[in-house]
């Protein structure tokens, strides 16, 4: 990746939308696409961990979205930094 990408956030929506709740990470990748953010870039993974590694190389900001079953109240929002 050039600079550039240091530069911006990359958001990246993990699913897959034939199994359910599972699809909610690409969703979220669509709607924040659809936003026109100049300084976020946007890329959809099916949870291949190593694909997944390859696409956010050269950026400092990631954000992953992906459903989990946690034992938490759906909706919950879980941070790791």
């Amino acid at each position: 990746m050039t600079a550039e990408c240091a530069q911006h956030i990359l958001v990246i929506g993990i699913g897959n939308t034939e199994r359910g709740d599972d699809g909610a990470g690409l969703v979220v990748a669509e709607r924040v696409f659809g936003l026109g953010l100049s300084r976020v870039h946007v890329a959809k993974n099916c949870g291949d961990a190593c694909a997944l590694m390859e696409a956010w190389e050269g950026y400092e900001n990631v954000i992953l979205v992906d459903a989990t079953r946690s034992g938490a109240i759906p909706g919950t929002v879980h941070s790791f930094d």
